[in-house]
This record gives C-alpha cells, structure tokens and sequence, in this order.
C-alpha cells in the first residue's frame, strides 16, 4: 500500500482555455511515473478536439467515450449519444438509447453480435443511482442509412451492497473477467472506511442475450485504494486503466485533490504506474485506440446553469512497457 501513497510526478504546468473546435497542438511535459522505481517516462499530449457550448448548450453533461475506426462514441448523462469523427472534427448522426441512464462508463469489445456488423458489441455502465445503478448493457450499435441505432442484447445485474453508487463496468476479454469498480461507502463525500474498489467475476457470455446476476458467489478478487473514482475506465494489455481523483480533506468533507491516470496490473491489483493529468476540467471517458490513450474532459455543468460549457479530448502516448 505503500507504494500507492507514492506519488512521485515531475511535470511542466500546462494550461488551456475553450478554443475553437478545429485547434490541434502537440504540448510535452507530462510524465508516466512507475511507482516501484520511481522511473519517469515523458508522454506527449496531443489535443484532438475542443469545442464551446453557450447558454442553452446541445451538448449535455458528457460522462463517457470509447473509439472504434475513428469515431469517438461520447455518451451524456440520458438517453443521448454524440459520435464524433476525430479525423474529419464532425459529428454524426445517432438515436437515442431505448433505456435513460447515467451511461458513466463504455467500452468497445472484440465481439460481434453478427458477423455483419459493421461495429463490434459495446459494454455500456448505467452508473445510476437506486434502484438500477450497477447494472451494465451489452448493446449492439448498427449504422442504418447512415444513422447510428442502439439496442440492448443483454443485461448484467450486481447485488453486492458494498457496491451501491454508480458502480461502473470493464470487460478484460483476454482473461476472461468482468470488472465492477465503485465506491465502498456510497457516497464519495464520505470520509471514514471510503475506498475505491473493484470487483472482478468471470466474464459472462456476452454473445448470448440472457440476462446474468452476479453476487458475492461470482467474485474472483477483490481490490481497494485510496482514490475516488467513479468515471472511465478500460482494459489494455494486461492493465486496468482508471480516470482517479487524489482524496484530500476540506471543511471536514472528502474532495478531490488532483486528477490522474492510473494502471493497475490485472495479475496483482497494484497500481503501477500514474499519470498526472494537470487538468482543471473533469475528467470523464477513457479508453485506448491505436496505442494511444484519450480521455475527455468537461467543464462546467449545463445542469447548475453553466453559461460555457466545454468538451475535448486529448491524446496521450502510454508507456512504452506496456505497448503491444
């Protein structure tokens, strides 16, 4: 554990302002810190895709991404997706989802409903509250005459108590495991005996469209740390990659210190290495595509009337150990 508290970074301030949408800029300074050596390795952020929503915005509190092809999947806190080009800076057309969730959390997986599918089965997190907030979709996204539809195939269901407040979801196909990650005391505000954790099961057939409960009978490990964490999360290469948030204490309440990337190593649950992320937006999807990691980021919340709303994503290398 004590190397979890380890939190050795070497990093050159880096600062942005909302810009126009097409704003590409390569920016170095940040470091991936492995936390058993204290070695550092430089990664470079590249800043895809930037855009200001005024009063009234159509962009909604944005909370999770994944990349197949080139298209960034953003999903908002509903029934709404938003699917971005990120090579053309455009957006396409979608449906809306069947079911109105947070959507905290989604991932592409290796599978095909059919095997004419233009786009492989994707692991969506509801990330709710009481009484749907842990359960997980497996939807089929179809491009129909140019329009993206989403349907549910399958639904997993948690009933573990510890995991009460927007328990979100990652498939490791190459292990066969599922992984539910959430806070231990429900409330992130929470100060004493309050944890990240993670659950992992075995992975249920995700071609078949039963539906599947899972409880503690199905728990394969159990891990916890001390961070908050309750947006993106993926699995890359025998790592576990989480957007956290640092815990520090003001007024007698938790809030978050600092925003970072860390990966787990599937095998052991120890947090290996960290990556700063020197940002003052929220932090909200994550996921890996070409060898690369992106997360977006938000700033400001349409719901508490923000008159400025703004969306990017940026790219970042990872760690030259962990690339295929």
């Amino acid at each position: 554990m004590n190397k979890l508290l380890f939190l050795l970074v070497c990093f050159i301030p880096i600062l942005h302002s909302c810009s126009s949408k097409d704003q590409i800029e390569e920016i170095t300074g940040i470091r991936w810190t492995w936390l058993d050596n204290g070695q550092e390795e430089l990664a470079s952020m590249r800043l895809v895709y930037e855009e200001s929503f005024g009063e009234g915005n159509n962009l909604r509190l944005n909370q999770s991404m994944s990349i197949w092809k080139d298209q960034a999947f953003c999903f908002n806190d509903g029934d709404e997706c938003k699917v971005l080009n990120i090579n053309g800076k455009s957006w396409l057309m979608t449906e809306k989802l069947s079911e109105y969730s947070h959507n905290n959390n989604v991932q592409f997986l290796n599978t095909y409903y059919d095997v004419n599918d233009k786009y492989p089965l994707m692991l969506l997190s509801r990330g709710d509250y009481p009484p749907n907030q842990n359960e997980v979709y497996i939807v089929r996204v179809q491009d129909i005459n140019g329009i993206m539809t989403f349907s549910i195939v399958k639904t997993i269901y948690n009933t573990i108590s510890e995991a009460s407040y927007n328990g979100s979801w990652v498939a490791d196909e190459e292990h066969q495991l599922l992984y539910l990650y959430t806070m231990t005391s429900g409330d992130f505000r929470v100060i004493d005996n309050n944890y990240f954790c993670i659950f992992s099961f075995p992975l249920p057939d995700i071609s078949k469209s039963d539906n599947v409960v899972l409880g503690y009978d199905s728990v394969v490990s159990k891990w916890e740390y001390p961070y908050l964490i309750l947006q993106g999360g993926t699995y890359y290469n025998g790592y576990l990659l989480f957007n956290v948030e640092s815990m520090g204490i003001y007024q007698g309440r938790n809030i978050a210190s600092g925003r970072d990337v860390i990966l787990i190593n599937q095998q052991s649950g120890m947090i290996e290495a960290i990556l700063p992320l020197n940002e003052g937006k929220e932090t909200e999807g994550l996921c890996v595509y070409n060898d690369k990691l992106y997360v977006s980021f938000k700033n400001g919340y349409p719901n508490q009337g923000a008159e400025d709303i703004c969306f990017s994503i940026r790219e970042y290398t990872l760690p030259s150990k962990i690339l295929k």
